[in-house]
């Protein structure tokens, strides 16, 4: 077909018959589908340099096609001599041509590897390993760890107040780390609350509370006791009076903390003296204290029996009337959502002493964003 085009010397029959031939070559040879790859191979052999119109008929064109997958077809290469030489192998026997007098184009289709099913379970994601999983875990514990984290913690005080009636706070409270040399750095906390207050009977305020900022000094790199110092602010940010102290208030707080085995035990402290504000209200100067300890379950990924009671002291109070000392604890579990670390954890205490008007029960929720460090 193609040797008749040429000879005629019709670019568009040469064309049309180059397309009938991939045409036949597919029809016949992709669907046996038996190899790597199907090949066709189309040889053009040189003509003489000369302008002559004989010559170029007697230098015609020569076509071949890899035999169909019914003719048992190879193709192999040898080098000899100053070149390589082609071989082709069919049931009628060998040819050999020196492949310096020829220019050859093939035309490949690859066989496509099959797309592969993500891990059953996985959803196309990488979950982490039962270690990872409590490694993070151990870093969510850890107050002073280099672990962005977002927690939204929600606490429903029960028997608040005379008449005994349900308080709701809601405390969002991001840790940031900030690194200050290949030593230092400056883990910053704050506490904002949003609070539902009953006042009566009928009644209740709802707003936002007093802000508290934390800022401790900690070692980048830490031994086995890990601890961080610094200075706690008590901003006046309280929507109405009822919500907050109206006074500005500032104190040292300090953490100190150990990892053994799979427990994280350590303790919270700090104490507030308030400088400035309403001068018609209440002097603030309280202590807070909170213990914590937290057992990481070896056989559950990500599991951690956890208790985290908060003990404060209200220093201008009478002493019957002083100190709140909670009593419980509960459970939390860090996980994977997709590509995003969190945790979610929920603790009862019950609040063995207490001043007149404080509630009996503490339920807390908290769930919590976090952001390890790449």
């Amino acid at each position: 077909m193609f040797k008749a085009a040429l000879c005629r010397g019709s670019f568009p029959a040469l064309v049309t018959a180059f397309l009938l031939s991939v045409s036949v070559f597919a029809q016949e040879k992709l669907p046996g589908g038996q190899g790597a790859a199907a090949t066709a191979t189309v040889r053009v052999t040189e003509s003489p340099v000369n302008t002559s119109k004989d010559e170029k008929k007697a230098g015609a064109a020569e076509v071949e096609r890899v035999p169909a997958a019914t003719e048992l077809a190879a193709t192999e290469n040898e080098k000899s001599g100053s070149g390589a030489r082609t071989r082709s192998v069919d049931s009628n026997g060998v040819r050999d041509e020196l492949a310096q007098k020829d220019m050859s184009f093939a035309l490949s289709v690859p066989r496509v590897a099959p797309e592969q099913a993500p891990p059953a379970g996985a959803s196309g994601q990488a979950q982490p390993s039962a270690g990872d999983a409590a490694e993070l875990a151990k870093k969510s514990q850890n107050p002073v760890s280099d672990l962005i984290s977002v927690p939204f913690q929600s606490n429903w005080n029960y028997g608040f107040g005379p008449e005994r009636r349900t308080q709701y706070v809601l405390n969002i409270q991001p840790v940031i780390p900030i690194k200050l040399s290949e030593d230092w750095s400056l883990i910053t906390r704050v506490i904002f609350p949003i609070t539902y207050l009953p006042i009566s009977p009928s009644d209740s305020e709802k707003g936002s509370g007093d802000t508290t900022l934390q800022m401790f000094l900690s070692p980048a790199k830490p031994g086995k006791l890990i601890w961080g110092i610094g200075p706690q602010f008590l901003l006046r940010t309280a929507s109405d009076t009822n919500l907050g102290s109206g006074k500005w208030g500032a104190g040292p707080t300090i953490v100190a903390l150990t990892m053994p085995g799979h427990f994280v035990l350590g303790v919270l402290a700090s104490n507030t003296w308030s400088f400035a504000g309403d001068s018609n209200r209440e002097q603030v100067n309280v202590l807070s204290v909170q213990y914590f300890i937290n057992y990481n379950l070896p056989k559950a990924r990500g599991f951690a029996i956890t208790s985290a009671p908060t003990i404060q002291a209200n220093w201008r109070a009478p002493n019957d009337q002083r100190w709140v000392v909670p009593f419980g604890g509960g459970i939390a579990q860090t996980f994977v959502s997709g590509q995003q670390p969190m945790s979610l954890g929920f603790q009862l205490y019950y609040n063995v002493v207490r001043p007149d008007n404080a509630p009996n029960w503490n339920l807390k929720f908290q769930f919590a964003l976090l952001f390890p460090k790449k």
